[in-house]
């Protein structure tokens, strides 16, 4: 995962940091956020996800770790880790008013627009 962006920024993400084994010891301040996935190109969902984390686990090279997550990059390290469980940030949305397109409006401004009801998905 790439921790340190955000969305529709200029910001750009920290290089990528692999862990092995995470395990989820701590998490709290769950509010709602943006989210998506390359899987579903086009499409964003509103999701509840914990605002702050403690992890553990391995680095690559066999090292134990302990890191706290807050913000944006424990909403990323949650939708990650949810990957490992077979969890997608679909299964994550109340309903399907929650999924939507992002367009320009006739301003320039990037909008939400609603699924239709014959969105597929």
């Amino acid at each position: 995962m790439r921790l340190g962006g955000k969305p529709n920024s200029e910001v750009e993400p920290d290089p990528p940091l692999p862990l092995i084994n995470p395990q989820i010891v701590e998490a709290g301040d769950e509010a709602p956020d943006f989210d998506g996935h390359l899987s579903f190109p086009g499409l964003y969902g509103e999701t509840v996800r914990p605002h702050h984390l403690r992890v553990v686990g391995l680095y690559k090279d066999g090292r134990a770790f302990d890191r706290v997550f807050d913000g944006f990059d424990a909403v990323l390290v949650h939708h990650e880790l949810d990957h490992l469980e077979g969890i997608l940030f679909i299964d994550r949305a109340k309903s399907l008013e929650n999924l939507y397109h992002v367009r320009k409006d006739e301003n320039g401004q990037l909008v939400r627009v609603p699924l239709s009801p014959l969105t597929r998905l």
